[in-house]
């Protein structure tokens, strides 16, 4: 899915914009993965620094 350090980043950031576009409640999106048996590659977390994603 990001096979990339540049391809994580940039999901990184979709999902900040996206939960901020949409409302998402932070601690029910961390949830998500879990629920759906999907690893994610990056943190879903609004506070972090995707710039900072290896």
């Amino acid at each position: 899915m990001a096979a990339t350090k540049k391809m994580r980043q940039q999901l990184c950031t979709c999902f900040k914009n996206a939960s901020k576009s949409f409302g998402v409640l932070p601690e029910k999106a961390k949830q998500v993965p879990q629920l759906c048996n999907v690893n994610v590659p990056v943190p879903i977390d609004p506070n972090i620094d995707c710039s900072k994603i290896n």
